[in-house]
């Protein structure tokens, strides 16, 4: 009896840990960023750094250009001054034979209402000029930043692919590697083949393996650069959709045409 309440706890316990396994697989899953090269150029273009300061940039100069032109506008300007004395009164006595004069303080108010027109000011069209200049600027620096950026986000973008394929085909390479060494160092333990031959296969087993080492680390600084060319933090999980035969045919046939 004991034993089969213990089996029956043992098995609840691993349907519970299978279950949060599951559900911590489909969190991880939901929370990737999966991106085709197309909507990797359209998310840099939203969140990228230099984009976000360039288009500010922009707005700042459209608002001085606005403000520039505002102060040759007609200015109108209102004001209203309202006194109350709370009833105050005060007493002139004129003589000492008369009764005393209540003057009574009664609220008062006034209005004023002006109106400013700038006739002629060499230095207003000039500033308005320069504004504009200003304006002009940034938008050609933001198109320019914006192409740049694009352009950043392919060569990222295919680095990544280019690295995870040729991490595959080494991996491919090791695998076929071992196989050999494994039966080359079975003849040689049987004593068909000379002790040499399985050490230049270690040799070159261990260079397969640093080389596999060498990519893994190229294809995660690949995806550390698309995270920052579009705009997302170091480590932030992304899967790309897009496969480097597709966007190779692309560029022939672009070329093509």
């Amino acid at each position: 009896m004991n034993g089969n309440k213990l089996n029956g706890y043992l098995k609840n316990a691993f349907i519970g840990a299978f279950c949060l396994g599951s559900i911590s697989l489909q969190a991880q899953e939901v929370n990737q960023l999966a991106l085709s090269l197309d909507s990797a150029v359209n998310f840099a273009v939203k969140h990228n750094r230099t984009l976000i300061n360039s288009r500010f940039s922009i707005d700042k100069s459209s608002q001085k250009l606005k403000e520039t032109i505002s102060q040759g506008l007609p200015q109108i300007s209102a004001s209203v001054d309202y006194s109350n004395f709370l009833g105050a009164e005060a007493e002139l006595k004129l003589s000492d034979m008369a009764p005393p004069v209540v003057i009574e303080f009664n609220p008062t108010s006034n209005f004023k209402l002006s109106a400013t027109q700038l006739v002629f000011n060499g230095g207003y069209y000039v500033g308005i000029q320069m504004s504009n200049l200003a304006k002009t600027l940034s938008e050609q620096s933001y198109i320019k930043d914006e192409i740049t950026v694009k352009e950043q986000v392919i060569q990222a973008y295919y680095m990544v692919l280019a690295s995870e394929r040729i991490l595959e085909t080494i991996k491919e390479n090791k695998a076929n590697a071992q196989v050999i060494y494994e039966k080359t160092r079975n003849l040689v333990n049987a004593g068909l083949l000379e002790q040499t031959d399985e050490k230049k296969l270690s040799i070159m087993l261990k260079s397969v393996d640093n080389a596999m080492k060498s990519t893994e680390r190229q294809v995660e600084m690949g995806y550390n650069l698309l995270r920052l060319q579009i705009g997302l933090e170091s480590g932030e999980p992304i899967v790309l959709k897009s496969n480097i035969d597709s966007i190779a045919q692309s560029v022939f046939c672009f070329i093509q045409l």
